[in-house]
């Protein structure tokens, strides 16, 4: 139901809002990496895992020495989730992250993902050029808040996607009416 969606969401978005202060972007978020748990009070607990393939960015001035660091041009992570930038082997950034945010919420409500193919290359082209499908629920309407902020998170350019994760989560806390779900 798209209101525990909203919920793992917001949680997702704690975790990356996290990473990103410190430089750092996931480049590989998917379902496989969000654990969901239960807290000792019984609600929800979620955690993203798997920092294993992350990007760590070079910012104001920190001395990047002796770390390593993927090249650009090199295509990392899981198609299914991969933003069109990623697909290019550009820099990863934030908004590549919440653009994979975007997905596993399509995901979730819809039940299935927005674009798939057998082929690797074929589905990282659907991500570069292709419309994302009307998003729809088996579990009933999703609210047009919603719907919109999961269309602006799938934009093609990073720009055009929101600011932050932190952004993301006011915005779908604002949407679930800030309910919580165990």
């Amino acid at each position: 139901p798209w209101r525990q969606v909203a919920n793992i969401g917001v949680q997702v978005c704690r975790a990356l809002a996290e990473a990103h202060r410190k430089g750092i972007v996931h480049r590989d978020l998917k379902p496989e990496n969000i654990m969901l748990n239960a807290a000792d009070d019984g609600s929800l607990l979620v955690k993203v895992l798997d920092f294993g393939i992350a990007k760590i960015l070079a910012s104001q001035g920190r001395a990047m020495k002796g770390i390593p660091v993927t090249q650009v041009g090199v295509i990392i992570g899981t198609p299914q989730y991969m933003s069109p930038e990623q697909t290019r082997g550009g820099e990863p950034s934030p908004a590549s992250d919440l653009y994979a945010l975007g997905i596993i919420l399509y995901e979730a409500i819809a039940g299935r993902l927005p674009f798939d193919d057998e082929e690797p290359i074929l589905l990282l082209g659907k991500h570069m050029r292709e419309k994302v499908p009307p998003l729809d629920s088996p579990f009933g309407p999703v609210p047009p808040p919603l719907t919109s902020l999961i269309m602006l998170l799938l934009a093609k350019k990073p720009g055009e996607r929101p600011v932050s994760a932190e952004e993301v989560s006011k915005a779908l806390k604002a949407i679930a009416g800030e309910v919580t779900f165990a």
